[in-house]
């Protein structure tokens, strides 16, 4: 399922009044996820958005993961997914659209996954 900027909106938990600066969305950001113990980095991109990328991805708790990338990157921070890029255990990769509900179904088949955030 392909979440628009508008279904974002409806499930925010918390009055958004800005979006934050890369800088602290990448600090606070990694702080929040390191507590998943999950190998992951975060990185700065050219076009003012922040790449994901979460290593041994069949490894994480899926539901852990989503409710504090929800929560931290939308709702608290005001980025939103936009893009993401898989690899699955026989090395094939694909980009898509960012589809939170094709992460969760597949995720058992998937090495890693990265996603792109980006103020909307």
């Amino acid at each position: 399922m392909i979440l628009s900027f508008k279904t974002y909106l409806e499930q925010i938990n918390e009055c958004l009044i800005k979006s934050y600066d890369i800088d602290f969305v990448i600090d606070k950001g990694s702080q929040h996820i390191s507590v998943l113990n999950i190998p992951f980095n975060i990185l700065k991109l050219p076009n003012n958005s922040i790449k994901l990328n979460l290593l041994n991805f069949k490894k994480v708790n899926i539901d852990h993961l989503f409710n504090l990338l929800n929560s931290t990157f939308t709702n608290l921070l005001g980025w939103f997914p936009s893009y993401m890029f898989i690899t699955n255990f026989s090395e094939m990769k694909n980009q898509m659209n960012y589809d939170e509900n094709y992460l969760k179904n597949t995720y058992e088949y998937l090495t890693d996954v990265s996603i792109i955030y980006a103020i909307k």
